[in-house]
């Protein structure tokens, strides 16, 4: 995919291209955060991802923000017989919305609705999408 995006408000280093690596990284990540839920959930998961990526307030790869320490459930422990055919429907469909432009630009934060970090006062919630809350920068 050697497209660059500008539409993205966060962005300051656009990610041109994915590793098999970046794309095994983003199918952990929404394989062990979204499992059971609503492909709008795991879609918002995986726009996290991208945003934190092309921020500079994070590290600038996939494989960076998703093994960046006390962010992602476990995915260290998901391996790749793991990932199931839905999950790597969504994440096609995740890379695909990114490079057209049309992957949510905003959501840089989310937890589980069993959850209420403290942090999330501070943010401006944008959306709750099955058992995750979305938030933006």
């Amino acid at each position: 995919f050697p497209v660059t995006i500008t539409t993205n408000p966060v962005k300051s280093k656009p990610i041109k291209a994915l590793s098999n690596r970046d794309i095994a990284c983003l199918e952990a990540v929404i394989y062990n955060e979204t499992r059971g839920n609503k492909a709008q959930g795991a879609i918002l998961v995986g726009a996290t991802v991208f945003n934190r990526a092309n921020s500079r307030f994070y590290p600038n790869t996939i494989c960076g923000v998703a093994y960046q320490r006390a962010q992602f459930t476990n995915i260290r422990k998901v391996k790749p017989h793991h990932i199931n055919e839905q999950t790597r429907n969504v994440v096609r469909e995740i890379i695909e919305r990114y490079y057209n432009g049309t992957l949510n630009a905003t959501v840089m934060y989310f937890h589980n609705t069993s959850v209420k970090p403290k942090w999330s006062y501070k943010k401006k919630r944008v959306a709750k999408v099955g058992a995750h809350i979305f938030y933006a920068r």
